[in-house]
């Protein structure tokens, strides 16, 4: 049968306890054994089964478990598999491990399975990976593909990253490397020259080899925005996850913990809260971590999250996408602010600019970045409901923007207001009669 979802710990755990009761108090349970299917990414040249257990994990395998968990298979190459998606069928390859849980019997070492022939095997040299914010793709593209960086045989992508989610898209970016650039020093050298390029200030840079190179280290962490926090600090990085990362770090372990401590300080919910090794090597163990009890980084995580939100929140029937088109002018995040706090008074909606990344509370609004960090002119905007929502398209589609003396119009997106999102006749005609509002941009000194 299938596992629950990953992210879906109460249900795994029910599962699994009722399976434990079953197994200690029914007369025949010694004859049921129940095989779990979970799903799993595959990585790069981790063709064994300590390999994969290096980098793949799964709550089946915690400890309290270990009773039931008999035997760990891994089926090495992808089956298509048809998940539930929001809007319909959603076709996925993935890699399968098969779980078997039983009450008798020994546990047995986990081992890989093949289940297809290798018809041709061949391309084994290691390939430089680009990881960027699925919005930004576009300039990364273009960043690497008009770049002088020399041994590159051919850039790929955007393909999808082992660390994009369903809120939250993120590519990755392949360049494989030419015969001459395939020793580790080469390799690096051109990871370096990539996390120098301003286009890609806002990536992570790091290598396929990363996938099998002992020394690299694994950073377990509540959210990417920790790692852009130390981005300097960080000579190679590879996705593995949402949450996990392989790295190569600059500097001592020492400096290391320190930094995390105040980063845990800062943002406990997003913060790195382990960097360990894999667990092949010295068993896994804790190489760095917040200087601080995990009771109460637990707490300080509890404190820090967000409360629960009013109704509304979170929808996206009452999500809006601001759209300003065209030249933004000498100070763009001045003209961003300054259109923002228009808004918010003369709707009267108390909006609330966020800094977290994905989803946005009632009444928060975020500007879209592009490659080089500028504003894009995009806005994305939630707000409570309806009435709000048509009360700001009338606003926005009612009034124009002065800037650098060139009148601009506004833009606002909606589902839930459908072809009149952006119908600026109606929209006026609603208005007081008094003309458009407009919103000068204040000249640099």
């Amino acid at each position: 049968m299938w596992a629950p979802p990953h992210h879906d710990t109460d249900a795994l755990n029910r599962l699994l306890q009722g399976y434990t009761r079953f197994a200690t108090t029914a007369d025949n349970a010694r004859h049921v054994t129940l095989v779990l299917l979970i799903p799993h990414d595959s990585f790069p040249n981790c063709n064994d089964a300590a390999a994969i257990s290096d980098l793949w994990w799964h709550p089946v395998f915690a400890d309290k478990w270990r009773n039931v968990v008999k035997h760990v298979e891994f089926i090495r190459q992808p089956t298509r598999c048809i998940f539930t998606g929001a809007a319909g069928p959603m076709h996925h390859s993935k890699s399968l491990a098969m779980v078997t849980l039983s009450s008798t019997g020994q546990s047995i070492p986990a081992a890989c399975l093949d289940w297809r022939p290798i018809l041709l095997a061949g391309g084994q040299r290691p390939f430089i990976m680009v990881d960027c914010n699925g919005t930004e793709s576009l300039l990364v593209e273009r960043a690497l593909r008009l770049s002088s960086l020399t041994g590159v045989v051919r850039w790929e992508g955007p393909l999808r990253s082992f660390s994009s989610t369903t809120r939250d898209k993120r590519a990755v970016f392949r360049g494989y490397l030419d015969a001459d650039s395939q020793g580790p020093l080469a390799v690096q050298l051109r990871v370096c020259s990539l996390r120098e390029m301003r286009a890609l200030r806002s990536c992570f840079v790091g290598a396929s080899t990363l996938f099998t190179e002992p020394s690299s280290l694994i950073a377990d962490f509540g959210g990417i925005e920790a790692l852009l926090d130390v981005k300097d600090r960080l000579e190679s990085v590879v996705f593995i996850s949402a949450t996990k990362a392989l790295v190569i770090l600059q500097g001592s372990q020492a400096s290391w913990e320190v930094a995390l401590t105040e980063a845990a300080t800062r943002d406990p919910i997003s913060c790195i809260t382990k960097i360990r090794w894999r667990n092949s090597r010295h068993n896994g163990r804790t190489w760095a971590k917040p200087l601080a009890l995990d009771i109460d980084l637990r707490s300080a995580r509890s404190r820090a999250r967000p409360q629960p939100l009013q109704p509304g929140a979170e929808d996206p029937r009452f999500a809006c996408l601001l759209l300003l088109r065209g030249a933004l002018g000498a100070d763009p995040d001045g003209l961003l602010h300054a259109l923002m706090s228009s808004l918010a008074t003369n709707s009267s909606i108390s909006l609330v600019q966020s800094h977290r990344l994905g989803s946005l509370g009632v009444h928060e609004w975020a500007e879209i970045r592009d490659g080089l960090q500028a504003w894009s002119g995009q806005v994305r905007i939630q707000l409570k409901d309806l009435s709000e929502l048509e009360s700001l398209s009338r606003i926005v589609h009612g009034c124009c923007l002065d800037s650098h003396g060139e009148t601009r119009t506004l833009e606002l997106h909606s589902a839930s207001l459908g072809h009149n999102s952006n119908d600026i006749g109606s929209a006026a005609e609603q208005g007081n009669g008094s003309g458009a509002v407009t919103l000068r941009e204040s000249p640099l000194p």
